[in-house]
């Protein structure tokens, strides 16, 4: 993966388009067997949440409230 080099020198406001990088997500979730759900929120949001069953179930749940700092990578790593 090649740098975007986007904060190089700082940040300066830049942003990712969220649409194009959820539509990514989504297109690699569906090849690599993940099933997809879209959960509603009372003010109309969709939210996607994907889930894919480990081969030997194990009891471990990894919930990310998105808190800066919670993400295991930047948004396009």
């Amino acid at each position: 993966v090649k740098p975007s080099g986007l904060n190089d020198g700082g940040y300066f406001g830049e942003a990712i388009d969220i649409e194009a990088v959820l539509a990514d997500c989504l297109t690699a979730a569906l090849a690599h067997g993940w099933t997809v759900n879209w959960l509603e929120t009372e003010n109309n949001i969709r939210l996607l949440t994907l889930h894919r069953a480990a081969a030997s179930a194990h009891r471990k749940i990894y919930l990310s409230s998105g808190i800066h700092g919670d993400e295991p990578a930047a948004p396009l790593a």
